[in-house]
């Protein structure tokens, strides 16, 4: 399950499950964290299979979004995408990893990132809040 870093600059509350009165931005960071819920409590489900269930960052990626800013402002915007930004082919590398390589074959509920294992940031709160909710 692709998610992103950007699931540490959100709070995911169930009983608000689209907080719309809030700013655009926000909603991709929330359904970032859901992705990372969702992947821990399918891992826990699929315990005892040989199925598993990880999340992944595949980092900042110059997919081609910016293409359309106009100048002047795409001139320094060009310059932080070369710089910062990976490529698509780079960006595929952690997805990759997950797929097809035999250290991984049973492992499951991580997070990785630059193919390597990540703390999931707060994991405590995220396992709690897993604890007390009831998954359909």
């Amino acid at each position: 399950m692709v998610a992103s870093e950007l699931y540490r600059l959100a709070c995911l509350n169930l009983d608000n499950i689209n907080p719309t009165s809030t700013w655009p931005a926000y909603l991709y960071y929330v359904s970032k964290y859901a992705n990372i819920v969702f992947t821990l409590e399918l891992a826990r489900r699929l315990e005892g299979t040989e199925v598993t269930a990880n999340c992944l960052h595949p980092g900042m990626i110059d997919s081609g979004i910016w293409r359309n800013v106009p100048a002047p402002l795409s001139w320094g915007l060009d310059l932080i995408v070369k710089a910062f930004f990976k490529t698509p082919e780079q960006g595929a590398q952690t997805t990759i990893h997950l797929a097809v390589s035999d250290e991984l074959k049973g492992v499951s509920g991580k997070y990785f990132m630059d193919c390597a294992v990540r703390i999931i940031f707060d994991l405590l709160k995220l396992n709690l809040f897993l604890s007390k909710k009831s998954f359909l």
